[in-house]
Order: structure tokens, then sequence, then C-alpha cells
């Protein structure tokens, strides 16, 4: 299976998922489609040997998964390899070039804020919050009391969390 080829064909792949002896699935525009062509085990060496390296073919033994990355061509690739029900398989995010990202709305308060010489940013928001409240088995809002309690933190009408960001 040659990858840029493939990103050739199909320009608004946004992943591929290739298991050992099934047909590759690529997501397009959201839906799933399944080609004619099935994950060979020379696919998974290639992607070791041409892209991600001897330590990671040894952390994938290891582990059984390892993660890495790319380039083909414009293309940079997020790799994820691990098993499934004992084959190989490998699942790989097809990341938009970053020429071809919309300018970021907030860039003129990040520079402001990356100029800072003194201070400290804090950037929270409700799955921080929510997470420390499962793992300490209490509610959110008890979770908002004691782990942020600098924070300047409003809820709307609709019970969600509105989080300022905090200049100290």
């Amino acid at each position: 299976m040659d990858m840029g080829k493939m990103i050739t064909a199909y320009p608004a792949m946004t992943d591929i998922h290739v298991t050992e002896g099934e047909p590759v699935s690529i997501r397009v525009y959201g839906s799933l489609k399944k080609l004619k062509e099935k994950g060979e085990d020379s696919f998974f060496t290639s992607l070791f040997h041409d892209f991600l390296g001897p330590e990671k073919e040894e952390e994938w033994t290891r582990r059984g998964s390892c993660d890495g990355g790319c380039t083909i061509g414009t293309s940079r690739i997020r790799i994820h390899m691990y098993h499934s029900f004992g084959r190989k398989a490998a699942a790989l995010r097809i990341l938009p070039s970053l020429t071809a990202l919309a300018p970021d709305p907030d860039r003129e308060w990040l520079e402001k804020t990356a100029a800072l010489e003194h201070g400290l940013v804090l950037v929270t928001g409700l799955l921080c919050l929510v997470s420390t409240a499962v793992a300490g088995n209490m509610p959110w809002r008890e979770a908002v009391k004691t782990t942020v309690p600098f924070a300047d933190i409003l809820v709307d009408i609709t019970g969600m969390l509105v989080v300022r960001v905090l200049l100290l």
C-alpha cells in the first residue's frame, strides 16, 4: 500500500485504519469507506522501517502499542500502532497542512500574553474540573471550590461553567 498515492487519490481523507488481513478503511467526510486492498504484514514492516524506527518497533513489541508521526509530501501524519484480536493494526490520522489552517482568531491576544515578562496564565474549563470531580468522587461544584479557588468562575443558566483566563 502506497500511502502517498492513497493521500493523492483521496484528498478529503482524514484517517486510514489498517488491520492485518482485513480490508483497509478510510474516513472521508466523516464516513468510513472500505477499500479492496487488505492490510498486509509488509505495510506494518514499512511503517517501522520508513517512518517510526527500531525504537518504536521495540516499544510496540514490548507494550503492544506505540505512537509516532511522519510527513509524506506536504501531509503530516500521526500514527498509532497496536494489536487488535492478536493481529497487527494501525490508525493513521492525516493532519491538515499548517498553511491550510485558518488564522487563529485569538492570535493578537496570544502574542500579547506570550510577551508578558511576569505572571501566570491559567486556562481552565469544564473538562478538567469534571475529571477532578470524578477522580475525587465529588460533585463538580465541590471540585470547583477545592481545585480552583482563585479562578473567576461563572455558572450560566444552563449550568455550564464559564471560566475566564486569570492573569496573576
